[in-house]
């Protein structure tokens, strides 16, 4: 879809060079620049360094930490994992009962810079590409959140201190050349510039870096930090600013409209990301998109698809309203003191079920405009099923207010505010006529789930959704103009996935806008002239979804389009992207 787009990002990379005499001599330079001149292509070994994993996992990024990795080692690449051992975590605690892990090494001691400790090293026995989990005393001891820290400059240490150690657990397992660090988000940003400070003391023979932004968060990093992990002072107030110099590649992001987004959308370039805009305007961040989310299954009967294709929706309907039926007696069913509200439906099930879960994050999601969305429709015309799978701050005011609007709603919303098991959420998913995705940005979004289980997807259009559904009512969305030359590459075929929305409000949509919107706490946020319009646009294509539900002959052409759809994103396109990538990288610009 993009191939084009990313050989001419790519022919136009320019990297700079100017921050490496903050932290390293002529000679130094020199060193770095010689030992990557003796790089070896065809014996490169893929390091991705993440933060999360399989068993620490709190978002898209553990899930992509299962899924990439493995489809590019498909690709004829050797590849390894390095990610912190979060040990006091349950699901690590469950795999370190269960003795997944073999001990490579215990308790070396390396220094970095000013940073010196011990390191431990363990490879788990059941991935299917080495992944080696590190530990160190004092780092990665968070329980289930391993982002959340009560301390400041916790999350910074334990990021700084993963980047440091590296190096050092690769030069400790026999790999020191040839290596492409592929490095995820902020806390594993740093590693290009401790890759370096480890060519230039010889512990590595020659390494290149690269960078995968999964959002633009970023973090403060401290002058202190600088000199225990980098042993100078770096340029740059943030991890982001100080590490990006450093890369050996250009930045990519994991969906073409969040790298045109990080350039041009208000809410990205005057609130999340301003201070990175000098490194994008030199180079723009390279879109990849993921592959699917999940294993690619029918849940459906082959009959009832193969009827449906050739014009008998019949069979596939009835085979919907089953699972639907299965959903609404499982959850009927299912106590818990933490639920709140109650879906109440008619004996044929007929008003259509809105399925809407995860992190309860207010500055990112958008639950609140579905719910302030759902105030205005006519009692009794649909249901929402909103499951917040984890929580931030201010969880218990916010779950306060939604509650509210759910007793305003009685028999129209109900709210379980505690992480699914899969099985239900792949029946409750299965069982819903569509996935709700409202978020006020996201980066790449998974709404290939909802195809996977035959449920189309309502969403905002932003991010990664843009170019995941193809919308029934794309006439009536009107993108901003820096989308423009980029969506009659996404929304080409006449073969609608769900329904996406866009709010409308003239001249509002600035950076101030925004701030002020993000800042505000959900009971206050219909003050907002962007807010309102985000529920306006919201609350019409809820109704537009609702009326297209009721015509089942259409409703099942969506779902026979999102299997086609789920079928088209795949892995292997992100791999021999991420491989170009790879390989740029590979050109000497010290």
């Amino acid at each position: 879809m993009f191939e084009s787009l990313i050989t001419r990002q790519l022919q136009h990379y320019r990297k700079t060079t100017g921050d490496y005499r903050s932290v390293f001599s002529t000679e130094d330079r020199r060193r770095i620049r010689l030992a990557n001149d003796r790089f070896h292509p065809r014996r490169r070994t893929i390091v991705f360094v993440v933060f999360e994993n399989q068993y620490a996992s709190v978002g898209g990024l553990g899930t992509i930490a299962r899924h990439l990795p493995e489809h590019i080692a498909r690709g004829n690449e050797r590849v390894i994992v390095i990610t912190p051992l979060h040990r006091n975590h349950p699901a690590v605690k469950a795999a370190l009962a269960a003795q997944v892990f073999r001990t490579c090494f215990v308790n070396r001691s390396f220094a970095c810079a000013n940073f010196t400790t011990t390191l431990s090293c363990y490879q788990d026995t059941t991935a299917t590409v080495p992944s080696y989990y590190v530990e160190m005393p004092a780092q990665f001891v968070n329980a289930d959140n391993p982002y959340e820290f009560e301390t400041p400059g916790g999350l910074v240490c334990d990021s700084l201190a993963l980047c440091a150690a590296t190096p050092f657990a690769l030069a400790s397992l026999g790999i020191t050349r040839d290596i492409v660090f592929h490095a995820h988000d902020w806390e594993t940003a740093a590693v290009a510039l401790t890759s370096k400070i480890a060519l230039v003391s010889g512990l590595l023979e020659n390494a290149v870096s690269i960078l995968t932004l999964h959002n633009s968060y970023d973090a403060p990093l401290p002058v202190n930090a600088c000199n225990r992990f980098f042993g100078a002072p770096a340029a740059g107030a943030t991890v982001l600013q100080a590490s990006i110099p450093y890369l050996d590649g250009p930045i990519t992001t994991v969906s073409t409209p969040f790298a045109v987004e990080l350039q041009f959308d208000p809410l990205q370039t005057r609130h999340f990301a301003p201070h990175l805009q000098q490194f994008f305007a030199v180079n723009k961040p390279i879109g990849v998109e993921n592959g699917m989310f999940g294993k690619l299954h029918l849940p459906y009967s082959l009959q009832a698809v193969e009827a449906a294709r050739s014009g008998s929706i019949q069979h596939l309907h009835y085979e919907k309203m089953a699972y639907k039926q299965a959903f609404v007696e499982a959850a009927t069913a299912y106590k818990d003191a933490r639920i709140r509200g109650l879906l109440e439906f008619c004996g044929t099930l007929t008003e259509p079920l809105f399925f809407m879960t995860g992190r309860l994050d207010i500055m990112q999601k958008g639950f609140d405009v579905i719910f302030e969305a759902f105030r205005r429709l006519p009692r009794a015309s649909c249901k929402l099923f909103f499951c917040p799978s984890s929580a931030g701050s201010g969880e218990n005011a916010v779950l306060d207010y939604f509650n509210d609007i759910a007793q305003e709603c009685r028999g129209d919303i109900t709210i379980w505010p505690f992480r699914l098991s899969a099985d239900q959420y792949n029946m409750y998913l299965q069982g819903s006529d569509y996935l709700l995705m409202p978020s006020l940005y996201e980066p790449f979004g998974a709404a290939t789930e909802g195809y996977i289980h035959g449920t189309p997807v309502v969403a905002r259009a932003t991010g990664g959704l843009i170019s995941q559904i193809n919308p029934v009512n794309k006439k009536d969305i009107q993108l901003p103009e820096f989308y423009r030359d980029m969506i009659n590459h996404v929304w080409k075929e006449d073969k609608p996935t769900g329904f996406l929305y866009r709010e409308t409000i003239s001249g509002g949509n600035t950076g101030t806008s925004w701030r002020e919107l993000i800042g505000t706490p959900v009971q206050k946020r219909m003050d907002s002239a962007l807010f309102q319009s985000m529920v306006a646009a919201a609350t019409e294509t809820l109704i537009e979804a609702c009326a297209c539900r009721k015509l089942p002959e259409r409703f099942c052409q969506l779902m026979l389009n999102g299997f086609e759809c789920v079928q088209t994103l795949t892995w292997q396109k992100a791999v021999d992207k991420y491989r170009s990538i790879y390989d740029s990288a590979l050109v000497s610009h010290t």
